[in-house]
């Protein structure tokens, strides 16, 4: 009877299993942080077609609006002050997936040096 490839103390080419730990530690961080990633980057999709849903909801009882918004055009004020919280949640969402990519190309670039050095 053949044994398990997995249950080897050793992998092919890469040395005793205790070698790989912080390899295989790493790799693990980088796997929970993509999940993360992908979490915020749903989150800011749904938080935008709300903000879109409340600016249309806006033009829907007042008109529509002229030009890109803008803060400094007073014909503007109105409609941003009425998604204001919308806009807040969305930029809040933005925000943590920009710091979960950050943590994620971080944790893969710890991964690559953990493999590099195990190698």
């Amino acid at each position: 009877m053949k044994s398990s490839l997995n249950s080897a103390a050793v992998v092919a080419g890469a040395g005793p299993l205790h070698a790989q730990t912080s390899h295989l530690v790493a790799l693990v961080s980088a796997g929970a942080l993509a999940l993360e990633l992908w979490r915020a980057e749903q989150a800011v999709t749904e938080l935008h077609g709300i903000y879109v849903r409340k600016l249309r909801e806006y033009e829907a009882i007042h008109g529509p609006i002229k030009g890109a918004l803008s803060p400094r055009n007073h014909e503007h004020v109105c409609i941003i002050a009425y998604a204001m919280d919308e806009r807040a949640a969305l930029t809040g969402a933005r925000r943590k997936m920009y710091a979960a990519r950050r943590r994620l190309r971080t944790a893969c670039a710890k991964a690559a040096r953990a493999e590099a050095a195990h190698a």
